[in-house]
């Protein structure tokens, strides 16, 4: 009887021995799953996508036909637009939480000129000179994502442009600056070409003057947006 408690205590003694090693091996999982359970709920703010940047550029048709300026040689001037408008913005979007509301920053540049009549040595020569319209862009648009798809995004913008058009030297004006403050309008809709890739087409209209002259007008934007 004696030997025979002997072996048990030694068994016992022999499977604690057995058993901590064990023990000691499964702790660590146990602290993995934990910190697993600790990133699974983590605050949902840190799964948000980073805010939308893109850069929007290409052309208008845009074209005021009221727009004259005045002239230190031969008076006011009326004057024409030559080939097309070209725009550069880049649009961002205010915050995190903000997926229907960007802010746009852009430039326009468009090619003038006038024509005026010039008495050289008794003869009266029509002469051209160029000048040039340059836009700066501030304004905000409304991505309506109630109405958007992946491959089709209606928008509406309203931007504040800050205008100079710049004369160049010339027998009419020695060359001049002249401001103004328009705001226009502008209705349109991207559609997806391919991975970051967008065409944007809208309708324009442009309200104000600049140096107290009509710059209102009508016109078709083109052009496309590029996701940065």
């Amino acid at each position: 009887m004696k030997l025979s408690k002997k072996k048990s205590i030694k068994s016992i003694i022999c499977l604690g021995l057995f058993a901590l090693p064990v023990i000691a091996k499964s702790e660590p999982s146990i602290t993995l799953q934990n910190e697993k359970s600790a990133i699974d709920v983590a605050p949902p703010y840190r799964s948000k996508e980073p805010k939308g940047e893109w850069l929007d550029f290409g052309v208008s048709s845009w074209s005021p036909k009221e727009l004259s300026i005045p002239t230190s040689n031969v008076g006011s001037v009326s004057l024409k637009a030559t080939g097309l408008d070209y725009y550069f913005n880049y649009t961002y979007q205010f915050s995190e939480n903000s997926k229907e509301i960007s802010g746009k920053l852009g430039i326009n540049w468009r090619q003038l000129e006038f024509d005026y009549t010039s008495d050289t040595g008794g003869f009266p020569i029509v002469a051209t000179q160029s000048s040039q319209l340059v836009s700066i862009r501030v304004g905000a648009e409304y991505d309506p994502l109630h109405f958007s798809s992946p491959w089709f995004n209606p928008y509406l913008g309203v931007s504040l442009l800050p205008s100079f058009i710049f004369t160049g030297r010339g027998g009419a004006d020695p060359g001049s600056t002249y401001f103004g403050l328009p705001v226009d309008v502008n209705l349109g809709v991207r559609m997806a070409l391919f991975s970051g890739w967008f065409l944007d087409l809208s309708a324009i209209e442009t309200l104000g003057s600049i140096n107290g002259s009509s710059a209102s007008a009508f016109g078709l934007n083109g052009g496309l947006r590029v996701t940065l």
